[in-house]
């Protein structure tokens, strides 16, 4: 008898849920992160496929997978790692 691997088990369970939720898990499947600047309680998008997260003191840079660098002065305010997202408050 042959073993399950954990990818089998996984699709396996995955085929139950709602078309939509399989593809959000499709999307996730990638590991870098977007991240967000938090301006007037909306998430603006800053930055694509984050590799690199960087606090040099009051800013925050941030790199892509691509080597786009982006800095803003904030400070992070949430990470979510399973959603892939970062989220930014801009200082004033």
């Amino acid at each position: 008898m042959k073993k399950d691997t954990a990818n089998a088990k996984l699709e396996r369970r995955n085929w139950k849920l709602p078309a939509a939720d399989r593809r959000k898990m499709e999307r996730r499947t990638m590991c870098e992160a977007n991240a967000y600047l938090l301006k007037g309680g909306n998430e603006v998008l800053f930055l694509e496929s984050v590799d690199v997260l960087e606090n040099t003191g009051q800013e925050i840079r941030v790199t892509s997978i691509f080597g786009e660098q982006k800095t803003v002065k904030g400070q992070i305010r949430r990470m979510s790692l399973v959603d892939h997202k970062i989220i930014i408050e801009e200082n004033p």
